[in-house]
């Protein structure tokens, strides 16, 4: 975990926000990967999961525009 304070972002909330947002995108590539060959998770499911993935890169770039207003 990042320690905000210490690379004096601690009230840059965006960047936090892009910071966990990131952590969170990390964690679930490896949810994806673990399930990728598993035949009990349908199909559905495991495109879902990737969607989740996409939405928050597609959010994370939401934020950044914003951030360079």
């Amino acid at each position: 975990m990042t320690n905000f304070i210490s690379i004096g972002k601690e009230n840059d909330f965006i960047f936090q926000a892009l910071s966990h947002m990131g952590n969170a995108s990390s964690l679930m590539s490896w949810a994806n990967n673990a399930v990728e060959d598993e035949k009990e998770v349908p199909r559905q499911l495991k495109e879902e999961m990737k969607q989740v993935n996409a939405r928050i890169h597609e959010l994370q770039e939401c934020l950044r525009d914003i951030k360079n207003k």
